[in-house]
This record gives C-alpha cells, sequence and structure tokens, in this order.
C-alpha cells in the first residue's frame, strides 16, 4: 500500500508521496519542481509507481541543492504562477547536466513564455534553452481539444483527439524535437525530445494559472505516460556521454538573431538622431549589446560560452529597440 511520508529537512518541509514497495524496480522517483499552487492539482492522480517528491522551495528558488538531484529520474517543472521569475542558474546547469547523463525534463507553461522577450519582457531560462522545445508565439486561456498526430509511448491509450478544460497556453511552435500533439488553439501542444542521455518532454499547459485545473481523465494519462517515458532515458555508451550535443548550432542561429535586431536596433538609431531626439540611454545598450555580441563571435570554439554571450546580446537589443520606439513614439 502506497504511504505518505512527510520530511522535514532543514527550513524546509519535504512532500514524499507513495513510497516505493517491494516493486522498487519500477517505480520512477519525481521530483516536482512546484509554484506553489499546481503540485496540489497533480499528486493526487499519480499512480503508486511514481515516488514524487515536492521541493521545499518553489522552482525560482531551487539553486541545484534544495534538494539534489541525485536520486530522482524524472524533474517535473511546474510554472503556472512563478513565470514572472527566474530560475538561478546554478539550478538551471544542474538540469541540463541531469538530462546528458539520463535524466528525464518535463517543462510546462508558461517557460516558453518566459524566454521569449517579446511576448513578456523576460529573458529568464536563458542557461536551459535546450530543454524548452517550444517557442512561444502568444497565448490564451480557453478550452482546447487536443490531437495525437505521432504514435509515442507519450501518447499511449489516449483517444486521436480529446477536449482540454479550460487553462492557460502558450501557443508555440516547436524548435527541436518531434510534436506528438497539436491543439486547435495551442498549435504545438506536447513536444518530445532527446538531449545527451535524457528525454525531455514539452507541455504548453500552464497548471493552476488563474487557478484553472486542466488535468481531466485524458490529460491525467498524457502526464503519467510523459513521467514515464521521461524517465527511459539511458546512456548507452561511454562515447555518448562523452559527446554531448553541441551548443554551435543553437549559438549560431542566437548569433543571427542579434544580427538582425543590431540592424533594426541601428536603423532605429538613425531615425532618431534624424529627428535630433536624445538617444543617450538608448545607444549604451546598443554599445553593452555590441560588446556581448563581439564576445559571442570570439568565442565560438566554446559554444556554450558564445551562445551565453549570444543571448546577452539579444537581451539588451531587445532593450534598445523598446527604447528607441518610446523616443520616435
Amino acid at each position: 500500500m502506497a504511504r505518505i511520508l512527510f520530511i522535514m529537512l532543514g527550513a524546509g518541509f519535504f512532500f514524499v508521496g507513495h513510497t516505493p514497495t517491494s516493486e522498487a524496480q519500477n517505480t520512477v522517483n519525481l521530483l516536482i519542481l512546484g509554484d506553489g499552487f499546481s503540485q496540489s492539482q497533480i499528486t493526487p492522480f499519480l499512480p503508486a509507481n511514481i515516488s514524487w517528491t515536492i521541493a521545499p522551495v518553489t522552482e525560482n528558488s531551487w539553486d541545484g541543492t534544495n534538494p539534489p538531484l541525485a536520486g530522482f529520474d524524472v524533474v517535473l517543472l511546474l510554472d503556472g504562477v512563478t513565470y514572472s521569475s527566474d530560475m538561478p542558474v546554478s539550478g538551471q546547469t544542474a538540469l541540463v547536466n541531469f538530462v546528458q547523463n539520463g535524466g528525464g525534463f518535463i517543462g510546462t507553461a508558461w517557460l516558453p513564455y518566459e524566454t521569449n522577450y517579446s511576448q513578456s519582457g523576460y529573458y529568464h531560462y536563458l542557461f536551459m534553452r535546450q530543454l524548452i522545445p517550444q517557442t512561444r508565439i502568444s497565448g490564451h486561456e480557453i478550452p482546447d481539444t487536443y490531437t495525437v498526430v505521432v504514435s509515442h509511448p507519450v501518447t499511449a491509450g489516449l483517444p486521436a483527439s480529446f477536449a482540454v478544460p479550460q487553462a492557460g497556453f502558450d501557443v508555440s511552435s516547436a524548435n527541436s524535437g518531434t510534436v506528438v500533439i497539436t491543439g486547435a488553439n495551442t498549435h504545438d501542444a506536447v513536444v518530445v525530445k532527446e538531449y545527451g542521455c535524457g528525454h525531455v518532454v514539452g507541455l504548453a499547459t500552464a497548471a493552476g494559472y488563474n487557478g484553472y485545473n486542466p488535468w481531466n481523465a485524458n490529460m491525467q494519462t498524457l502526464l503519467i505516460n510523459a513521467i514515464e517515458w521521461a524517465a527511459a532515458g539511458e546512456c548507452q555508451s561511454a562515447q555518448k556521454r562523452a559527446n554531448p550535443p553541441s551548443l554551435l548550432p543553437l549559438a549560431n542561429t542566437h548569433l543571427s538573431q542579434a544580427s538582425a535586431l543590431m540592424t533594426q536596433a541601428n536603423d532605429l538609431l538613425a531615425q532618431a538622431k534624424a529627428k535630433n531626439l536624445d538617444t543617450a540611454s538608448c545607444e549604451k545598450l546598443i554599445d553593452e549589446a555590441n560588446e556581448f555580441l563581439r564576445e559571442a563571435k570570439l568565442r565560438k570554439a566554446s559554444p556554450a560560452t558564445a551562445n551565453y554571450f549570444a543571448l546577452q546580446a539579444i537581451a539588451k537589443l531587445n532593450q534598445a529597440i523598446d527604447c528607441l520606439k518610446a523616443l520616435l513614439g
């Protein structure tokens, strides 16, 4: 029989459910990085083979040590409420390393929102973009209809099409991986991918946002499938472990985006100067972006570093463009 344990550690509580019984070999050890609300909707329907632990801090305060990832098979990150705050860099890095080495990761909305500056005004989760396989286009809060478009373990047992209750949704397009479910209003609703030795699932649903509860029977099946598939990643060879996926293609994409934004910013700057407007604060942002862009190009031998500087350049350029647009009216 499954038991629920409450374990006090330090200043916080771990909430641990469905402690494994004799069939430990079939148990999935799940860490839930919650948002302070959404996890309460999910734990009641998780089956006994999923032994869940809720971190004692919300996802935007998790730093990779509270708790550490040792002993867990999958991390479920719920972002329906905490979308205005970023996760510490150490937490993001820990998640990437965890998946690279065979762990599973399931991300939910509003992660794509937080990574899209033009939509949110945030440039969050810079250090774990490879674990977020959807790019946000817009969002909505109306019921949706999901359609299975690829047969996959994540879609096992689901009807060809099913209704999803009202919730927050990222209308998104896949930036990597395979789209297995589309939404009539949500586009690429569920995306799966492999990263290194691990499995990643992106869900476009923001559980708990505005108090919505999207977890009807089919959505429960979807999440349970996602957890079990995410737990199935493994490092099949030492060579695979020693040769992680290169970030160079992603770095090159972000360099191209930064260059395009630089052109746009300089065009707006020329317009503002032609009108004798005070552009000093906007130019400062462009200068800072130029420095980041220069560093990104110099450091392409280290794709992760180049990608970091390219993303910093993009963030500064978006701010500069907003600054110049405000000046120009």
